[in-house]
Protein backbone atom coordinates (compact mmCIF):
# COMPACT_ATOMS: atom_id res chain seq x y z
CA UNK A 1 0.00 0.00 0.00
CA UNK A 2 2.94 2.38 0.58
CA UNK A 3 3.56 2.54 -3.18
CA UNK A 4 0.04 3.87 -3.95
CA UNK A 5 0.28 6.57 -6.61
CA UNK A 6 -3.29 7.89 -7.08
CA UNK A 7 -5.94 8.44 -4.44
CA UNK A 8 -9.07 10.01 -5.91
CA UNK A 9 -11.20 11.16 -3.00
CA UNK A 10 -12.83 14.25 -4.45
CA UNK A 11 -16.27 14.81 -2.98
CA UNK A 12 -15.57 12.91 0.26
CA UNK A 13 -16.01 16.02 2.38
CA UNK A 14 -18.14 14.20 4.95
CA UNK A 15 -15.12 12.24 6.21
CA UNK A 16 -14.10 13.36 9.72
CA UNK A 17 -10.38 13.12 8.78
CA UNK A 18 -8.00 11.24 6.53
CA UNK A 19 -6.98 7.65 7.32
CA UNK A 20 -4.13 7.44 9.83
CA UNK A 21 -0.64 7.25 8.36
CA UNK A 22 -1.41 8.82 4.98
CA UNK A 23 2.01 10.48 5.16
CA UNK A 24 3.63 7.07 4.58
CA UNK A 25 2.38 7.10 0.97
CA UNK A 26 5.47 8.96 -0.22
CA UNK A 27 4.96 7.99 -3.89
CA UNK A 28 1.49 9.54 -3.97
CA UNK A 29 1.10 11.79 -7.01
CA UNK A 30 -2.59 12.63 -6.80
CA UNK A 31 -4.66 13.48 -3.76
CA UNK A 32 -7.78 15.54 -4.37
CA UNK A 33 -8.71 16.27 -0.76
CA UNK A 34 -6.89 16.28 2.56
CA UNK A 35 -9.08 16.64 5.65
CA UNK A 36 -7.09 17.84 8.65
CA UNK A 37 -7.90 15.86 11.79
CA UNK A 38 -7.19 16.55 15.45
CA UNK A 39 -5.45 13.32 16.44
CA UNK A 40 -1.91 12.22 15.68
CA UNK A 41 -1.67 10.45 12.33
CA UNK A 42 -4.53 12.60 10.98
CA UNK A 43 -2.95 16.05 11.30
CA UNK A 44 -1.67 18.37 8.60
CA UNK A 45 1.90 17.11 9.23
CA UNK A 46 0.92 13.99 7.26
CA UNK A 47 1.46 16.08 4.11
CA UNK A 48 5.11 16.71 4.95
CA UNK A 49 6.66 13.82 2.98
CA UNK A 50 4.17 13.83 0.08
CA UNK A 51 6.44 15.82 -2.22
CA UNK A 52 5.29 14.23 -5.48
CA UNK A 53 1.73 15.54 -5.27
CA UNK A 54 0.56 17.11 -8.52
CA UNK A 55 -2.64 18.64 -9.86
CA UNK A 56 -4.91 20.32 -7.36
CA UNK A 57 -5.29 19.72 -3.65
CA UNK A 58 -8.06 20.86 -1.33
CA UNK A 59 -7.04 21.10 2.32
CA UNK A 60 -10.10 21.31 4.56
CA UNK A 61 -10.86 21.62 8.27
CA UNK A 62 -8.02 24.06 8.84
CA UNK A 63 -9.56 24.79 12.22
CA UNK A 64 -7.81 21.61 13.39
CA UNK A 65 -4.37 23.11 12.71
CA UNK A 66 -2.97 23.96 16.15
CA UNK A 67 -0.56 26.78 15.36
CA UNK A 68 1.92 28.17 12.84
CA UNK A 69 4.48 25.44 13.54
CA UNK A 70 1.83 22.81 12.90
CA UNK A 71 0.85 24.52 9.62
CA UNK A 72 4.48 24.76 8.45
CA UNK A 73 4.94 21.04 9.09
CA UNK A 74 2.94 20.33 5.90
CA UNK A 75 5.92 21.78 3.99
CA UNK A 76 3.75 22.93 1.06
CA UNK A 77 6.65 24.80 -0.54
CA UNK A 78 8.33 21.46 -1.34
CA UNK A 79 5.29 20.38 -3.38
CA UNK A 80 6.77 21.83 -6.58
CA UNK A 81 4.60 19.70 -8.90
CA UNK A 82 1.38 20.81 -7.17
CA UNK A 83 -0.43 23.22 -9.47
CA UNK A 84 -3.00 24.61 -7.06
CA UNK A 85 -4.30 24.33 -3.54
CA UNK A 86 -7.60 25.40 -2.06
CA UNK A 87 -7.88 26.05 1.65
CA UNK A 88 -11.11 25.48 3.57
CA UNK A 89 -11.88 26.22 7.21
CA UNK A 90 -14.73 23.71 7.21
CA UNK A 91 -15.26 20.29 5.67
CA UNK A 92 -18.54 21.40 4.11
CA UNK A 93 -16.89 23.01 1.08
CA UNK A 94 -16.94 26.53 2.54
CA UNK A 95 -13.70 27.56 0.83
CA UNK A 96 -11.57 30.27 2.36
CA UNK A 97 -9.33 31.02 -0.62
CA UNK A 98 -7.55 29.53 -3.59
CA UNK A 99 -3.80 29.80 -3.96
CA UNK A 100 -1.80 29.01 -7.07
CA UNK A 101 1.62 27.60 -6.27
CA UNK A 102 4.33 28.23 -8.83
Amino acid sequence: MKSLVYLRNEGCISLPSMPAGLGQLTYLRRLDLFIVGKNEGHQIAELERLNYLGGGLIISDLGNVKDLTDAKSADLMRKTILQSSTLSCHGNGDYLSGILLT
